[in-house]
């Protein structure tokens, strides 16, 4: 019996190798600038063709996510150096430099704490009306509160037989599901001639 090879080549084609390294170059671009259009520019990809792809593949949505998360701590750890560690200010005197002092932002230090404790949290108040001059207040986060309530909105569809779709299964938190692996979904995009892909 003849024994198969299943194996999958390791070169790619041509054309595929490059859109592999300028996507590479994309992500680069955007986990450094934060910015999708100017990302898509350094790495001479068509920005049309890039949120198309984003749309219906998961594996570059994960990756495209991930790049926007390290851009996020990038601008996370240059507000804690403002915040805690401070900037240095030159002090002029009759126009001539005669030193620095450091400057904290507080400001800045006072959005780390909401963003990182509890106890400092700025609260979201949510104020539904259920009934003429009867209001019901909510403190907790508004992306729970929604989910609250469409959960409850469709059981109440359901209840009143308005609705034959069952509840909607809702993740307790966001995000649950596992990233799927990236796949090339080899297509001509459409390009002004000037950039590839």
């Amino acid at each position: 019996m003849e024994k198969i090879d299943y194996t999958l080549p390791t070169a790619l084609p041509e054309h595929l190798r490059q859109i592999e390294d300028r996507l590479n170059i994309f992500f680069d671009d955007l986990s450094h600038y934060g910015n999708a259009t100017k990302a898509s520019k350094l790495a001479q990809l068509n920005y049309a063709w890039l949120m198309s792809q984003r749309k219906r593949n998961p594996g570059l949505r994960a990756r495209w996510e991930l790049a926007l998360a390290q851009f996020a701590d990038v601008l996370e750890a240059a507000a804690f150096a403002r915040a805690v560690e401070g900037t240095h200010k030159p002090v002029y005197q009759g126009g001539v430099k005669v030193g620095k002092i450091k400057e904290y932002s507080d400001s800045l230090l006072g959005k780390l704490l909401e963003a990182n404790s509890k106890k400092y949290a700025a609260k979201q108040r949510l104020e539904l009306a259920n009934a003429e001059g009867e209001t019901f207040k909510v403190e907790e986060s508004p992306t729970v509160v929604a989910r609250e309530l469409a959960f409850a909105l469709a059981l109440g569809l359901q209840h009143a037989g308005q609705s034959q779709q069952p509840a909607p299964d809702v993740p307790a938190i966001a995000g649950e599901d596992e990233p799927q692996p990236f796949i090339f979904v080899d297509e001509p995009a459409p390009s002004d001639g000037s950039e590839l892909a």
